[in-house]
């Protein structure tokens, strides 16, 4: 029978005494720690408990000679009392022929990172010599943000009999995190959606259409997409004039960030010459200001396309406000169709809209036999987060 259960040499020990039935404590000094453990209960299909294995070589002539090792059931790292660290994944690499740390931490994954510095934590309780102290760390500032030069300042005494030579600082950049600064899910009616009425929307939005035609802009339950309210913006039976049809935040977004960017989705159909969106940011929120970041006209998407726009610094301030607009084909059969899905602004260490909308779809809902919706948007969902 072969067991995986980590065990070590020292166990032996423990082992040994307890099939001739000796008490282990007394056989040491009474107080003494016993860092060994009784192999019996894997003899007894019976699990153990044992996290870690360690292990040390050292000659105290030699000060520099040698180093400790911890292992737990997958990883291992070993520090040198001269050279760089070391670490494996031993499930993986049982032979240990790559050494994850010769890349530096940031060059591990998230996981390992995790397993390294627990080990490396671990391994200040293990050792039979004095071992080298840090004391007095200080971080200034002390809780940095992106972009501030970051001092660590700490006293490094070494172990007795030994010299310090150097001191390598190992960090780890973190992983971002995101907070919601302004977000918009659009409605929870089912309405027309208009200037004065934009059916519940979390911020309010001005909608501009074509002089004498229908409004083409309306909350849908129908092909909604993503979490938060239950309808998405629909737009329908517009012109072919991307300034004929638009929708605008009508307060500004507070973006004042560094690294800020904003990611939408879109699906389309039935697009021809003349048809197609426009995404567009005005930094100070003036009809003027508006320039078109993202745009598309005659394709086709049959699945969601993701569209990435990394905001200008200039963007990046408390005055934006963002607009799309759109074109269709008018009463054209088929009816250009286009499907906004998702759409954030986010940032690292920024703000970020997320803006998830539904899907769009064809109807007829005009007693006119002939004349159909020329196209249809499923629009909204608009976050913004900062990311640390």
């Amino acid at each position: 029978r072969t067991s995986t259960a980590l065990v070590h040499a020292v166990d032996l020990y423990s082992t040994i005494l307890e099939i001739a039935g000796i008490n282990v404590a007394a056989t040491v000094p009474s107080g003494t720690v016993v860092d060994s453990q009784s192999l019996v209960p894997i003899l007894q299909n019976q699990a153990v408990t044992r996290p870690l294995a360690y292990s040390e070589l050292f000659n105290t002539d030699t000060p520099t000679f040698g180093g400790q090792e911890l292992r737990d059931v997958r990883y291992k790292v070993i520090r040198p009392k001269s050279g760089s660290n070391e670490f494996y994944d031993l499930q993986t690499d049982p032979y240990e022929a790559t050494n994850l740390f010769a890349g530096g931490v940031n060059a591990m994954t998230a996981a390992q990172q995790t397993a390294y510095y627990q080990l490396l934590a671990e391994l200040g309780n293990f050792s039979t010599t004095t071992p080298t102290t840090i004391s007095s760390v200080t971080l200034n500032p002390t809780v940095p943000t992106n972009g501030d030069n970051v001092v660590v300042t700490a006293n490094v005494t070494p172990a007795a009999g030994a010299t310090l030579t150097s001191v390598q600082l190992t960090y780890s950049t973190g992983v971002p995190v995101t907070t919601t600064l302004w977000s918009e899910t659009m409605g929870t009616t089912a309405e027309a959606f208009t200037t004065a009425s934009n059916g519940g929307t979390n911020n309010a939005w001005t909608a501009v259409s074509a002089a004498g035609k229908p409004n083409p802009f309306s909350q849908t339950a129908a092909q909604n997409h993503g979490a938060g309210n239950p309808c998405s913006l629909d737009f329908a039976r517009g012109t072919n004039v991307l300034t004929d049809n638009s929708i605008t935040t009508t307060n500004p977004i507070p973006a004042n960030h560094a690294g800020a960017f904003v990611e939408f989705y879109v699906m389309a159909s039935n697009q021809a010459a003349g048809n197609g969106w426009a995404f567009q940011l005005s930094p100070d929120g003036s009809e003027a200001g508006f320039v078109t970041r993202r745009s598309e006209t005659a394709t086709n998407h049959s699945t969601y396309t993701l569209f990435h726009y990394d905001l200008d610094p200039t963007e990046q301030v408390n005055t934006l406000k963002m607009r799309f607009q759109f074109a269709g084909n008018g009463s054209t059969n088929p009816a250009s169709d286009i499907h906004q899905g998702r759409l954030h602004h986010q940032c690292r260490a920024c703000a970020t809209p997320d803006d998830r909308g539904g899907r769009r779809q064809l109807h007829r809902d005009d007693p006119r036999p002939d004349y159909w919706h020329d196209r249809e948007l499923q629009h909204p969902r608009h976050r913004f987060h900062e990311r640390h």
